[in-house]
């Protein structure tokens, strides 16, 4: 089973930390979900005897990780949690809203070369999340299998509306004006 860092992972977590920071033990894939905050006093406050952020936390096993994966699109663009003010400076790993940069930098690649991957959505399509990791495990996922956003291509290529029976409606301008129309 694989380790799951969280409030409530405990004690045990510290080692396995260390021992994957120290490289004793290998971080194949690095999987985030949410946007992570930059002002140090936003989320979670640090616990434990590493009494460290989870942004400065995750910046180190980032740099470990074979793969860094960001699931759901704030921790692919910072999403929802960016909007208004910002007061957090929410941002996603590897992209703020469509600019490079994130809490990685823009020129983050992992311990096999990749970029962060993104795969976007509230929520991620399940099957994508697998499909990639599937790809990863066989070494068939390459730099040129993502977009200009870190996205694999096979997903994130075309618009899903394009495959929508209703969509004539919307490209003709043919819309409701009332409710059950």
């Amino acid at each position: 089973m694989a380790p799951i860092i969280c409030s409530t992972a405990g004690l045990h977590m510290e080692d396995v930390l260390d021992r994957m920071l120290s490289g004793k033990a290998k971080l194949g894939v690095l999987i985030v979900e949410g946007a992570i905050y930059n002002k140090p006093e936003a989320g979670p406050q640090p616990t434990g005897p590493r009494r460290q952020h989870f942004k400065n936390l995750l910046v180190e096993l980032a740099a470990v990780a074979d793969y860094t994966l960001a699931v759901g699109t704030c921790a692919s663009f910072s999403g929802i949690v960016s909007c208004g003010p910002n007061q957090f400076e929410a941002t996603g790993l590897q992209f703020f809203r469509h600019q490079r940069g994130g809490v990685l930098g823009p020129n983050y690649l992992s311990q096999a070369g990749l970029p962060v991957i993104n795969i976007p959505g509230c929520p991620a399509h399940p099957d994508w999340i697998t499909i990639t990791l599937a790809m990863l495990a066989k070494r068939r996922l390459r730099l040129v299998d993502l977009d200009a956003y870190n996205r694999p291509k096979p997903f994130y290529s075309k618009l899903a509306h394009y495959a929508c029976p209703r969509n004539e409606y919307y490209e003709f301008k043919a819309s409701a004006e009332q409710y059950s129309q």
